[in-house]
């Protein structure tokens, strides 16, 4: 149970009910035994006859069964969070990816599971390259957060040439659009590419803040230029007319600028669409790749002084599930393609540890590491050419 008033009243009724018991019928029995009452007890277990019971014994046992009961009511009306719920198993949710029966995790997505099993089984912080503190130090700064070839990109209207990654007569082309989140995944992307032998070319038309969308969401620290930004891609997007087009933008909650509340998923998944409407036509394939889940506090559950692995664990949040659900519903109403980015970051109960292997693998509750990113390149690469997506293999 998570701490909280449910908590405090199931915790005081059964310590207060066992106490009342123990002390009625085990301590009290115990000092007052002697050799008669043993015989007495005997006689009466031996011809059936009950125990008679004393007035006291009798309140204390239903002050004992009352206090339980409460205990129990506590427990089961209360909230219960995401990570109690039970958490649909993720080969189905990767099934539902593309709209086909029963997809199998590849050799290198099933060897990733094994390692994140192992971390969330560990006591104790194994040696981290790059350690936690190196990670926080001087703040959290978005060098820290992107490679320095993606780092200039998500700033400004129009992407730099140094933004496109791989030769430029490479066969497949992939542009990668949305936030922050896809920032990262577009370090991926770039790997790929640089990787391809001239058989990808890769277009990061990311922004930070800038959420993907028809409607302009507001985000804090967003720039004046994502407007722009997004225009700029969907006009590359309609004259280059690449093999897909990925998605990928932060699972939080909307708002569009100058509105008062949130979006409704049902307007969320209406803005996506809208946007996706606009170039459907100029590519084969449109890939809507869920941001990481978690909800561990990253940052402050390290630098607790003794921290353990297990106080860094996060959970999958309603609300991801929720956003992901909804894309995973758009995706297969209009033939795109919904990832689900649950088995690189979680296992298959939904919990999802801060590091796999000797890697931290997210920053927060949204963004990996970068050198988390280079550790699940090959199994990302693995899932999108299982999705449909045509992505070379290196060499």
């Amino acid at each position: 149970m998570d701490a909280g008033v449910y908590f405090s009243i199931a915790v005081l009724g059964l310590a207060f009910g066992l106490a009342v018991l123990s002390y009625h019928f085990v301590e009290n029995p115990f000092r007052e035994a002697s050799l008669s009452k043993l015989r007495e007890q005997v006689s009466h277990i031996r011809h059936r006859r009950p125990d008679r019971l004393g007035s006291g014994s009798h309140a204390a046992a239903a002050v004992a069964a009352a206090l339980l009961v409460v205990a129990g009511i506590a427990f089961t009306i209360r909230p219960v969070t995401s990570e109690e719920t039970a958490t649909p198993s993720l080969a189905p949710a990767v099934a539902s990816d593309a709209g086909t029966p029963d997809v199998k995790f590849g050799p290198l997505g099933t060897a990733l599971r094994a390692e994140i099993t192992i971390a969330l089984s560990a006591t104790e912080w194994p040696p981290l390259d790059p350690s936690w503190e190196s990670l926080f130090a001087n703040g959290l700064t978005w060098d820290k957060l992107l490679s320095p070839e993606i780092a200039n990109c998500p700033w400004i209207a129009v992407a730099p040439p140094e933004c496109t990654y791989g030769s430029s007569s490479a066969p497949t082309k992939v542009v990668i659009v949305g936030d922050s989140v896809g920032s990262q995944y577009a370090e991926i992307l770039r790997q790929l590419a640089v990787n391809s032998n001239g058989k990808l070319q890769t277009i990061n038309e990311t922004m930070a803040s800038c959420v993907f969308t028809q409607d302009l969401i507001y985000r804090e620290g967003a720039s004046p230029a994502c407007e722009g930004r997004k225009n700029s891609a969907v006009d590359l997007i309609n004259t280059i007319k690449p093999d897909a087009v990925i998605i990928s933008n932060a699972y939080a909650d909307e708002r569009v600028q100058g509105s008062s509340r949130d979006m409704t998923m049902a307007e969320w998944s209406d803005s996506l669409q809208r946007m996706m409407d606009r170039f459907r036509g100029s590519t084969k394939k449109v890939v809507l790749l869920s941001s990481p889940p978690s909800n561990a506090p990253i940052r402050d559950c390290t630098s607790k002084r003794n921290s353990k692995p297990a106080d860094c664990v996060g959970s999958i949040p309603d609300p991801w599930k929720i956003k992901a659900e909804t894309e995973r519903r758009l995706a297969a109403s209009t033939g795109a393609v919904w990832i689900d980015s649950r088995p690189w970051f979680c296992n298959s109960k939904g919990r999802c540890p801060s590091f796999v292997g000797t890697t931290p693998a997210r920053f927060d509750r949204a963004h990996m590491t970068t050198p988390y990113a280079s550790k699940v390149l090959p199994v990302v690469a693995e899932k999108l050419r299982g999705a449909g997506v045509p992505i070379p293999s290196s060499g």
